[in-house]
């Protein structure tokens, strides 16, 4: 909680499988566990608890979540898909 409360303005970015089209980016400002997509990566538990909780305490910062649409959840690794590689621009 306390890197979230350091900053005033907190973005984060995250895969998500939505069934869009892979290398769709949504700008979203979560605020409850309720904001969020339904099947973000498997980090999305924790965050989603995290959020409920500043929210609940009154010290969520402005949050920025950028969801990109993928096609399959792959093992971590280095290399990105054609389709992620290609919104990357965008992002930064």
């Amino acid at each position: 909680m306390e890197y979230f409360e350091a900053y005033p303005k907190v973005i984060l970015i995250d895969a998500t499988l939505d069934g869009r089209t892979p290398g769709t980016i949504r700008q979203l400002q979560p605020k409850f566990a309720t904001d969020f997509p339904r099947a973000m990566s498997t980090h999305d538990i924790g965050l989603k608890d995290l959020v409920g909780g500043l929210t609940f305490l009154d010290r969520l910062p402005d949050l920025q979540l950028f969801a990109v649409s993928i096609a399959e959840v792959q093992p971590m690794e280095i290399n990105l898909s054609p389709e992620i590689e290609a919104v990357m621009p965008q992002l930064t």
